[in-house]
């Protein structure tokens, strides 16, 4: 056995496990003893969520043995994701049949704490977008009803401000696939509550322009200014639909809009 590779090795033992239950049940008894197998990572949490709600939610797999939720040491608010320990691996394997999972009206993910705890940009890239011109106190239930009708939704809203839990005036949603997000962006202007939204595909993670502003693309890929919480080097923003998208005013003379401006044209 010591001549096969480890993926050699588990692409033999996945085809026992199909064949034999009574390997599955053994495979389960040697996992349930390794806490580190028990463990699930539980990311996109809202910033008010509990330790008692993770308990409750995940509950419904299997009995937990304990619940944490991440807090910043500094501010002592939730950093947005927590573990789930389960008593059994079979509470593991329940939890994991479905990953996405709505806790306090976000959508979250979990995964086995020991894999990745997070997708890369590239792995999402496609089936995030990104939702601007949010107001602050958004109802996060309903945002995620209005988004939910493109398709499933993996996770989100994410994005809002880590100290106080409101919005930051834009959001992200990853869905579960890249059709699903195409059919939230064919009309890339919603009316929600009174505002209207603005939604674009998401950039891959850090994308920044030369002045350092990340910079959110349209639906065909292309470049276009983002939408800000505050306005940046004194100018407000407006949208613009000759310009076709947000751009600075009020401070018409400042470098950033003249750069801006040479952008759209």
């Amino acid at each position: 056995m010591e001549t096969f590779s480890k993926d050699e090795l588990a692409e033999i033992l996945k085809l026992a496990l199909k064949k034999h239950g009574d390997i599955v049940s053994e495979v389960a008894n040697v996992a349930s003893k390794d806490s580190a197998k028990r463990k699930l990572f539980v990311r996109g949490l809202g910033w008010h969520t509990k330790p008692e709600t993770l308990n409750s939610v995940f509950s419904a797999y299997g009995e937990v043995e304990k619940a944490d939720i991440v807090m910043d040491r500094n501010s002592g608010k939730s950093k947005g994701f927590g573990f789930v320990t389960f008593k059994s691996f079979a509470g593991v394997v329940a939890a994991l049949k479905e990953p996405s999972k709505k806790i306090d009206d976000r959508m979250t993910v979990c995964n086995l704490s020991t894999g990745v705890s997070a997708p890369d940009s590239q792995q999402v890239h496609g089936r995030k977008i990104y939702v601007g011109g949010l107001p602050n106190d958004v109802d996060s239930a309903k945002l995620v009803k209005l988004f939910s009708q493109y398709g499933e939704i993996e996770e989100g809203p994410l994005g809002f401000d880590k100290k106080t839990g409101k919005s930051k005036g834009f959001a992200f949603f990853i869905y579960k696939s890249e059709k699903s997000a195409n059919n939230a962006l064919d009309e890339p202007m919603k009316t929600f509550d009174g505002a209207t939204l603005t939604c674009k595909l998401a950039p891959p993670k850090n994308t920044k322009n030369k002045n350092g502003i990340p910079s959110v693309p349209s639906k065909n890929g292309t470049p276009s200014i983002p939408t800000p919480a505050q306005p940046l080097e004194g100018n407000m923003w407006a949208y613009s639909s000759p310009l076709g998208g947000f751009i600075p005013v009020g401070n018409l003379g400042s470098p950033l809009f003249q750069q801006a401006f040479s952008k759209q044209r």
